[in-house]
């Protein structure tokens, strides 16, 4: 890895937006919902506030801005299924880079894990399109813990798996709720992504990365 990060002993990752192209995508789906029940979520919006977030306290802001709150179950599993279909028919892409730098990293036996905002079987099923799901040791999601991000409960569940201490492992996020997330626990973290670098370095992280490309090995 680049000389310039963080010395570590496992790494961690989110999935939506770090190692799945997938935050367009989870923004269309908004919309679309959006559409049908009379929200309109910019695109401003979703980077502002809701980035990096579960579906269930999006969608539940967007109930309670409605006044619909007894709604927000039904919509939540709409937009699932949504999401669920794109990943199932392989309409998603890694971000660049993704795969062979996690297999780069397997294959010099670091200790790897997941710890993401979606539900497991979106991630269970978006790392085995990607051929990665066998190469992470753990994979956290946020229907296994009581508080998702920025809360640090996905991030402290990752490291008590993985047997390391946080301030000895490195954690790729996208999203400054993640960045957030994981400084609490105690993690450094490395943003990922050009769309809001501002915003994750405002949030803690170390510095921010485009794509994973520039960290393989020649």
């Amino acid at each position: 890895m680049a000389a310039d990060l963080p010395v570590y002993e496992a790494v961690i990752f989110d999935f939506d937006g770090t190692l799945l192209d997938s935050e367009v995508t989870h923004l269309q789906l908004y919309q679309q919902l959006g559409a049908q029940i009379g929200f309109d979520m910019t695109a401003a919006r979703y980077m502002r506030d809701f980035l990096g977030q579960t579906d269930e306290a999006i969608i539940g802001a967007m109930a309670v801005e409605l006044g619909r709150t007894a709604d927000a179950p039904a919509w939540i599993a709409r937009k699932q299924d949504w999401f669920y279909e794109r990943l199932a028919g392989g309409q998603i892409p890694e971000i660049p880079g993704a795969t062979a730098f996690v297999q780069q990293l397997a294959a010099q036996g670091v200790p790897l894990g997941v710890g993401t905002s979606a539900i497991a079987a979106e991630v269970q099923l978006g790392l085995t399109g990607l051929g990665l799901l066998s190469l992470f040791r753990t994979v956290v999601s946020a229907d296994m813990v009581t508080a998702g991000k920025p809360a640090p409960d996905i991030y402290l569940r990752v490291v008590r798996d993985l047997e390391v201490s946080p301030d000895r492992c490195l954690v790729f996020e996208d999203s400054a709720a993640g960045v957030t997330a994981a400084k609490s626990a105690g993690i450094p973290a490395i943003g990922v992504g050009s769309h809001h670098p501002q915003a994750l370095l405002a949030a803690g992280a170390l510095r921010v990365i485009p794509d994973f490309r520039s960290l393989l090995r020649k």
